[in-house]
């Protein structure tokens, strides 16, 4: 039986899956899930009863675009899909080195986003960890990019799909229950502005239109 901390973990880990999975098949793209996670369920006030299995779109690929070590760009924890391209993909780090995750990204295309989806507890984690030349080059060549457990959590249940990932990048809430509803409102820090590229005007003007219309600003 799984100790109580580790069971949270493993609920917040899917919590992010199924959000992340729903704003991707809201933007009409296909959802690959890696198998280990597809196994999870997920049961929340703010993305309601989910198997993660039932949010996959597709059959397991038997090839993406760019790669060739395929096996591992598929353990990774969430694909979003057009045809055999990889559109977007995420790492969901609650407890986990965060190196893996990296790895596995560097199968994919460096033009491919990326996105590291932690705690805002584990903000340090991150810190130290970029402390690795290795790491830290990864992280920056390979195109990654962070969100935080509490912002996504926060701008879905306010959107549900309509949540623009763009705007949460390095957006970060005070570190919350991860089985509470969202609340409060997005401390504007990013632990890490030397990864993030300037937004544009029409980046910055499509932002500020959709704080208030609430329209989609994923692209």
């Amino acid at each position: 039986m799984l100790k109580p901390e580790i069971r949270l973990a493993v609920t917040a880990h899917s919590e992010m899956i199924a959000y992340l999975a729903k704003i991707g098949r809201h933007r009409g793209h296909d959802i690959w899930i890696g198998q280990r996670e597809q196994r999870d369920d997920f049961s929340s006030g703010v993305a309601q009863s989910t198997s993660l299995r039932e949010l996959v779109t597709v059959k397991k690929p038997a090839k993406v675009d760019g790669v060739s070590n395929i096996t591992d760009v598929l353990l990774m924890d969430l694909l979003l899909l057009e045809g055999a391209k990889v559109v977007h993909a995420f790492e969901v780090e609650s407890t986990t080195t965060m190196t893996s995750g990296l790895q596995r990204g560097s199968n994919l295309p460096r033009a491919t986003p990326k996105i590291m989806i932690i705690p805002e507890e584990r903000e340090k984690d991150l810190t130290r960890k970029m402390e690795s030349p290795l790491f830290s080059e990864h992280f920056s060549t390979d195109g990654w990019n962070l969100i935080f457990f509490g912002a996504l959590r926060e701008a879905f249940g306010q959107t549900t799909p309509k949540a623009s990932l763009d705007a949460l990048l390095g957006q970060k809430n005070k570190p919350t229950d991860p089985g509470a509803a969202a609340g409060g409102s997005a401390e504007q820090q990013d632990p890490l502005p030397c990864r993030r590229a300037k937004p544009s005007l029409e980046e910055a003007t499509a932002k500020v239109a959709e704080e208030q219309s609430m329209t989609d600003g994923f692209s």
